[in-house]
């Protein structure tokens, strides 16, 4: 399962209002500043524009730096060209205009959504084979 945690307020009640739009994501916190995800093992944080401060490029590098972080999703709704291009840093990085779907989240994460349903060897995870019929009670030798 995915592990996301949402910098601002904005967020909130658009996920209480369609909580089935996340499957396979699991929500861990809700901050109000980027300082507030300490503690918490996240490997996706959404924030906007506004909650990286003064010097945004400086916040998402050291946001970039916490382990296990796979993807940062930047929201804004109006802002310089060359503020956005300062953002694209890392792959790791997708600056999106706001305001984001739910629907447009996952899209954003389905990578990691995918791989997170895939075993280790990127193959689909199934069931192992049973060793007997479960109508008949034959063996079934694989």
């Amino acid at each position: 399962m995915i592990k996301l945690a949402f910098v601002g307020d904005r967020y909130k009640e658009a996920v209480g209002a369609n909580e089935g739009a996340l499957s396979g994501v699991s929500v861990e916190a809700y901050a109000s500043s980027i300082g507030q995800l300490n503690g918490h093992d996240v490997q996706v944080v959404v924030c906007d524009l506004r909650d990286l401060g003064r010097s945004p490029s400086n916040a998402l590098r050291a946001l970039l730096e916490r382990p296990g972080l796979e993807l940062a999703v930047v929201t804004f709704s109006f802002a310089p060209r060359q503020t956005l291009e300062s953002l694209r840093i890392d792959p790791r990085v997708r600056v999106v205009q706001g305001p984001i779907s739910l629907a447009n989240l996952r899209a954003q994460m389905v990578h990691l959504i995918v791989r997170d349903i895939l075993d280790e060897d990127g193959r689909a995870s199934t069931p192992p084979h049973p060793s007997k019929c479960p109508q008949c009670g034959a063996s079934l030798s694989v």
